[in-house]
């Protein structure tokens, strides 16, 4: 059976590898600004006695967190599965 590889000389493949890195440095600082932003909500929350808001700055930031876990680890997650599929 012959070997089939992936190929990046294929046309669009620049162009389409730089809008997903893109996408992927929005991603992650779309979930900066959210550590950012839940940070103060939690401290302004947390200075103001205001329980509501300082567990929704909490919950922000580990969701920030989360975010840029996810984005930093497709490119992982994606070679791992090109892997699995390949050793069918």
């Amino acid at each position: 059976m012959p070997k089939v590889e992936p190929n990046t000389n294929a046309p669009g493949a620049k162009a389409f590898t730089d809008i997903v890195g893109s996408l992927m440095f929005y991603g992650l600082l779309s979930g900066m600004a959210c550590i950012a932003i839940s940070a103060i909500v939690y401290g302004v929350g947390r200075w103001m006695s205001h329980h509501g808001s300082a567990q929704t700055g909490r919950v922000g930031i580990f969701a920030g967190i989360g975010v840029a876990g996810i984005v930093g680890g497709i490119p992982a997650l994606i070679n791992w599965g090109f892997g699995l599929g390949a050793s069918i």
